[in-house]
């Protein structure tokens, strides 16, 4: 009886988890720094977690940054310090984010008119009641 209620209880959990694989494209504006922020927003309630973010440009950069945060104030977790043109860069942990705060991509000296390509890949998941 135990196992079938913890099969249940994990599929109600499974149902408030929705999965997400975006990929973003996004023009090089600015070479001494383009910030690139997930664009998807979160509903209120919801967290989202990257399982991997990749991060790639044709023309290459300086440098690769992930982190979390939001358009005044980001924290970084990962660094790429020697990106190579043409190859994908994946975080190598998983990170959390909440309401305000989601995925951002630091390319610094970049390419002008490079192209770089951040792919989202993650799920958002209802934060659980206290």
């Amino acid at each position: 009886m135990d196992t079938k209620l913890k099969a249940g209880e994990k599929m109600a959990e499974e149902m408030k988890r929705n999965s997400f694989d975006r990929e973003q494209p996004q023009g090089v504006t600015n070479v001494t720094l383009e910030l690139i922020y997930d664009e998807e927003k979160l509903k209120t309630g919801w967290e989202r977690i990257y399982t991997v973010v990749s991060i790639h440009s044709l023309l290459g950069a300086l440098k690769f940054r992930f982190g979390t945060g939001d358009k005044s104030k980001q924290k970084w977790h990962e660094e790429e310090p020697a990106p190579v043109a043409g190859v994908y860069y994946n975080t190598e942990r998983e990170y959390h984010a909440r309401q305000e705060h989601l995925g951002v991509v630091g390319v610094f000296g970049a390419c002008p008119s490079g192209i770089i390509t951040v792919i989202w890949h993650g799920y958002d998941k209802r934060i659980r009641e206290r």
